[in-house]
């Protein structure tokens, strides 16, 4: 499945804006990969290599879209470990 930013987006605003979508810094529970494994049923591991961020299904990593890279530096980048679907869509809109 190919990441769509607009489809990220309507999943985040399907859940209550105080919902719990994910966590910063763990590959498994970034809001994209929970966002890939609720959609797909597969899990994504998103990892950072020389700066650049990976999706990796399970055979190689392939490089996220930019949208999906700006989201990830930005989740990371949070205090708060715990990100929340309102949290999340206000980083897509930044």
């Amino acid at each position: 499945m190919r990441l769509v930013e607009s489809k990220f987006a309507a999943w985040l605003r399907a859940k209550p804006p105080a919902e719990i979508v994910g966590e910063n810094r763990d590959c498994h529970s970034c809001p994209i990969a929970n966002y890939y494994s609720e959609a797909t049923g597969n899990d994504l591991v998103i990892f950072d290599r020389w700066g650049d961020y990976f999706g990796d299904r399970g055979g190689g990593g392939r490089r996220l879209p930019a949208w999906a890279q700006y989201f990830v530096r930005t989740v990371d980048s949070d205090e708060n470990g715990q990100i929340t679907a309102g949290r999340a869509l206000a980083i897509l809109a930044e």
